[in-house]
């Protein structure tokens, strides 16, 4: 249990927006905030509050009063004793509690983060990389390079960083090229490579992993860059008791044409000039358990079938919204914008 006196570093106005807690809390060590007002206590804003706003639809540019939690848990200066069984009753991986004096301002705030003991992640990398044309020829699609280093090694950095102790890459297209990549690699994690012989599509190697692999399984397609933390989405995963977790990522498709909306009459009900049409898709990351691997039954075996059984088996599959950058290098197009947009800790 740690004590973290009140500073701006942990605390926020009401009057902010979204955005700005999102910035606040992507680029500070905290993945919470306090709401504060000369002293008193108005709410408290994590995380997963501002992802699950964002699910309703609030706009990043909404304040933050929107999706905080005005009636968090509390403790007092005077009951200290209470602290470790109220911190306890916080439903979240990150359980953090504002402690308060006799005249209710804010003196500080305990926290305690569990932390997952043994992380694995498996990285789709068998695809043949058809849409980016002579690029995939003589090299498979997770060692083509964004800025200096191949898509792969990104990734895998990203995984080493959030201290995933063993992670699985499954191969098919020029596989020895991606084993040749990782014998050279000096690794932070334990890193092994398993081979389609066959495609299997996009979920179907999952059942070449070990069956002492630990739960839940950390998935990510061997083409997706992204900001996302990943101590979040295990969070979110955990504290939902899903079965799988989707993370879904916001796609935008502009129409440069008025579009119409009419009735049965054919009355015109609607028109809007050249709107922006707002969707979820899936990211390409997911979190899983591993008592769903039983439900892939055949060799080729692809993720949306895995996720349509779950839902129709009544297992609890759930979605995480990712608010952090994410791109899909699937195109010349994506590729070339990645390269361009370079960033670091990707």
């Amino acid at each position: 249990m740690k004590k973290i006196i009140i500073s701006n570093e942990i605390i926020v106005s009401h009057k902010d927006k979204i955005i700005d807690v999102i910035k606040k809390m992507t680029e500070g060590n905290y993945r919470f905030q306090i709401v504060v007002e000369n002293g008193k206590l108005l709410g408290t804003i994590s995380d997963g509050d501002i992802r699950r706003g964002i699910l309703q639809g609030n706009s990043y540019n909404v304040k933050i009063t929107k999706c905080m939690n005005k009636n968090p848990l509390i403790g007092h200066t005077y009951k200290s004793y209470k602290h470790r069984i109220l911190l306890n009753t916080v439903g979240s991986i990150v359980k953090f509690l504002p402690v308060l004096d006799r005249s209710n301002n804010v003196k500080y705030v305990l926290i305690e983060e569990i932390n997952v003991t043994s992380k694995t992640a498996l990285i789709m990398a068998g695809g043949f990389g058809k849409r980016l044309g002579d690029k995939t020829k003589n090299t498979p699609k997770p060692l083509l390079k964004v800025g200096k280093e191949p898509i792969l090694e990104l990734i895998l950095q990203k995984l080493e960083y959030y201290n995933y102790q063993k992670i699985f890459i499954s191969t098919h297209y020029l596989s020895q090229k991606i084993e040749k990549f990782i014998k050279k690699r000096k690794s932070k994690a334990e890193v092994f490579i398993i081979r389609e012989e066959d495609p299997m599509g996009t979920a179907g190697s999952i059942k070449l992993l070990p069956d002492n692999v630990s739960s839940p399984l950390t998935i990510i397609n061997g083409d997706v860059l992204s900001d996302l933390n990943l101590n979040s989405l295990i969070s979110f995963h955990f504290e939902k008791n899903n079965s799988i977790t989707l993370c879904a990522a916001q796609y935008e498709i502009n129409i440069p044409f008025g579009l119409i909306s009419f009735n049965k009459k054919h009355q015109l009900t609607n028109l809007k000039e050249k709107p922006t049409l707002k969707n979820y898709i899936l990211s390409g990351i997911y979190c899983i358990e591993k008592e769903m691997f039983s439900l892939i039954n055949k060799s080729n075996f692809d993720m949306t079938e895995l996720i349509l059984k779950a839902n129709k088996l009544g297992k609890k599959v759930g979605i995480f919204p990712i608010y952090e950058n994410w791109r899909d290098i699937g195109s010349l197009k994506e590729l070339n914008l990645a390269n361009k947009n370079t960033r670091k800790n990707i």
